[in-house]
């Protein structure tokens, strides 16, 4: 059943050659709402496909919507120790400040990939991480995209603490003054 449902979300989610569909909010999977059901996520991380891992991280974090998560990054890396059970963890930054804050440091265990892609490139359940101007930082998870823009699941977007699902323009997003970001997959 789990299998069927992933196929389908994964036409949803990557189409056929089309504008992909964002799925709202907590329609992505059936994830069980309790901890101990959560945490058996973890045991199994290594075998699921990239894209099954990707759609449990976004149907996990769907589930602390309106809920405080705090800092964004924090918020992620929360994310990511709950739904592997501890087996991965995001790295921390390579420097807090400088033109460098914006990406990670390397995962000596290799299960978080970063890379440098086009924003357009980003698959639902990546994270971003990206810096504009002297000194904003963000990191959010890619829910969905159409043509006029993404939207993104994240804490702390409204500098509120809370985690929100929100739609961001394209073009804002391409405007943003000396925009840097890299792109990670939370993988095996």
């Amino acid at each position: 059943m789990r299998a069927a449902i992933f196929l389908l979300l994964l036409l949803v989610l990557v189409g056929c050659g089309q504008e992909q569909t964002v799925l709202e909010p907590m329609q992505q999977l059936e994830v069980p709402t309790d901890s101990l059901s959560i945490q058996g996520y973890g045991a199994s991380w290594p075998y699921y496909s990239q894209g099954y891992r990707n759609t449990l991280l976004l149907s996990v974090g769907y589930q602390d919507l309106g809920k405080y998560g705090g800092a964004c990054k924090i918020w992620v890396q929360n994310l990511v120790k709950r739904v592997t059970d501890g087996r991965v963890v995001v790295p921390a930054n390579v420097t807090s400040t400088g033109a460098l804050r914006y990406l990670w440091q390397n995962d000596p265990a290799g299960h978080v990939v970063g890379q440098c892609l086009d924003i357009s490139s980003v698959q639902p359940g990546q994270v971003v991480q990206m810096a504009w101007g002297t000194s904003s930082l963000h990191t959010f998870l890619l829910a969905g995209r159409n043509s006029s823009g993404m939207y993104w699941l994240d804490s702390n977007w409204y500098k509120d603490g809370k985690v929100k699902y929100h739609f961001v323009a394209n073009s804002w997003f391409n405007a943003l003054p000396n925009l840097r970001y890299s792109v990670y997959t939370i993988g095996w």
